[in-house]
């Protein structure tokens, strides 16, 4: 996986002293993060990355990944909007999303939300539409 910021640093954010564009960086770090355990195989709810997921959250990504063990994730881009005031901030990605089926590679977006909830930045929702694009 990916070396990024450690959890609590990661997911903890003083709102008086740490800059939006410094948040906006810790939360695609975050899901950088994700993508490479998904990929990586490593999906126990007890480890960073899944440890910033809300509680009650289930990813369906990692469902599926479980489930086809060729596919792979790549984030292409990604675009943040990250509202301190309002506490939450949205991540959109676009996706190339190969290995499932085999010689198929789909492009996709994805939806990442996260709220600040007692100071640490959570993943409340992680939603993805699949597309189709063979090459």
């Amino acid at each position: 996986m990916a070396s990024g910021p450690s959890p609590a640093s990661s997911t903890q954010s003083d709102s008086t002293t740490v800059s939006l564009e410094e948040i906006t960086k810790e939360l695609e770090q975050i899901i950088r993060d994700v993508h490479n355990a998904l990929n990586s195989r490593v999906l126990d709810r007890n480890t960073y990355p899944w440890t910033v997921f809300q509680d009650d959250f289930k990813c369906e990504a990692a469902y599926t990944i479980k489930r086809n063990p060729s596919l792979k994730y790549e984030i292409e881009e990604i675009s943040s909007h990250v509202s301190r005031n309002a506490m939450r901030a949205d991540l959109f990605m676009n996706h190339r999303t190969t290995g499932w089926p085999m010689d198929l590679v789909r492009l996709s977006v994805g939806i990442a939300s996260f709220r600040l909830i007692d100071d640490q930045w959570r993943i409340v929702s992680f939603k993805q539409a699949p597309g189709y694009a063979p090459f």
